[in-house]
């Protein structure tokens, strides 16, 4: 009886110290997947000398937004951008939070001399902007990304 106890708290401590092992490397791997995650859920294309596009697919939620922001702003900076195209017509839902988050990308960009451009609002944004009553008077906006490339001269009228 003795024996086996020492043996089952062997292979209980074994066990436990292999457990948080796992666990350990397990974790590590997936925060490095988030960060590869991150990184392609935030591209900053840089379409000809100075001017990029970010666009925005799918839902914003804070953790997004955060890195969004900063990913942004560094790879703006990075790219050396004068002027930024961000593409909502991936972004099919707007409420306070993505509003709050999309001013400090702007206004951040803004303080790093970038101008910013806003295109493919759709409909149920443009809904959600307006019954919020969010207001983007310093913005200029175009109806699709074409729109806003032709108007830079990147692509032919």
């Amino acid at each position: 009886m003795r024996v086996g106890k020492v043996i089952n708290g062997f292979i209980d401590d074994l066990i436990l110290i292999f457990s948080a092992s796992y666990t350990g490397l397990a974790n590590k791997r997936l925060k490095a997947q988030q960060a590869v995650i991150d990184e392609l859920s935030t591209p900053v294309i840089s379409i000809v000398d100075g001017v990029a596009v970010l666009p925005i697919i799918g839902d914003i939620d804070t953790h997004r937004a955060r890195v969004l922001r900063e990913h942004t702003l560094r790879e703006a900076n990075r790219q050396e951008v004068d002027c930024l195209i961000l593409d909502l017509s991936g972004v099919f839902i707007v409420d306070t939070m993505v509003a709050q988050e999309l001013f400090k990308i702007i206004d951040g960009l803004k303080l790093t001399g970038v101008e910013v451009n806003l295109t493919g609002i759709r409909p149920e944004l443009a809904h959600s902007v307006v019954t919020l009553g969010i207001r983007f008077d310093d913005v200029k906006m175009y109806n699709n990304l074409g729109q806003a490339l032709k108007a830079f001269g990147v692509v032919r009228k």
